[in-house]
């Protein structure tokens, strides 16, 4: 049985979104406060919620209820495994959240978030989906259960610049399950001078930084670091993850 604890003033949610390189480009994937709750228990934040909040929420919802945010210990976790709070995708149904991120093409970006079952093995799919296109660039089934948080990552290449991270509850069919938390996307750095996006930095990569030699690059991905300038610093970044990179 779902029992509202507490509800917090959507005004003190605020963005956690990082826009340099190699920072966080996921708004809070943690479901956390700017101010600490006065309490534990649970959050349910309900729908329909406004743009402003979406944007410093960071996650729509399918669910027309709402939100469910855990702030243990609420007589089932102790503890968060990453910050204070958590989200229950299970609502009162089968629930899909998402947000939409800005990828560099050919990048390679690497994906991790935790997940656990609340009564029994849970499965949730996590998907990216290429906006664009409608492509699915990447689909994975998850099932854990009780016993645990389980991290699952991995890495996945752009091919575009517009994507849906989406999380759909897939079992139980019912309103108790799916536990999420800390869940990130950053740039693979290690593959930072991959421009083509074939695993490999070679000597296509460095021809296509040589080429756009002090232009933004930004048509060609040569500007790797983003900083407005293809110079030495992009060249460096090429020179020093020369070789197979994809992890």
């Amino acid at each position: 049985m779902k029992k509202t604890h507490f509800a917090l003033p959507l005004c003190l949610i605020t963005s956690m979104a990082g826009n340099a390189l190699g920072q966080e480009l996921i708004v809070n994937g943690g479901f956390e406060f700017p101010i600490a709750p006065a309490g534990t228990g649970f959050i349910f934040l309900p729908t329909p919620v406004l743009p402003e909040f979406v944007a410093t929420f960071g996650w729509t919802t399918s669910e027309p209820a709402g939100y469910e945010i855990w702030v243990p210990p609420n007589g089932y976790l102790e503890t968060a495994p990453e910050g204070r709070n958590l989200l229950e995708l299970n609502y009162y149904s089968n629930t899909a959240i998402w947000q939409y991120v800005t990828l560099l093409p050919g990048g390679t970006y690497r994906y991790s978030f935790m997940h656990r079952g609340r009564q029994g093995v849970d499965q949730t799919r996590f998907d990216i989906i290429d906006t664009s296109t409608s492509q699915v660039v990447l689909s994975r089934l998850v099932s854990t259960g009780t016993e645990g948080w389980v991290t699952y990552s991995g890495d996945f290449i752009a091919t575009g610049n517009y994507f849906k991270v989406q999380f759909k509850a897939i079992y139980p069919t019912a309103d108790l399950g799916n536990l999420l938390d800390n869940i990130s996307i950053v740039r693979n750095e290690s593959c930072l001078g991959d421009i083509t996006g074939n695993h490999f930095v070679d000597s296509v990569d460095l021809a296509i930084v040589l080429g756009a030699w002090g232009s933004s690059g930004g048509e060609f991905g040569a500007d790797i670091n983003q900083d407005g300038i293809v110079n030495a610093a992009d060249l460096a970044m090429v020179l020093g993850s020369w070789g197979a990179c994809y992890q």
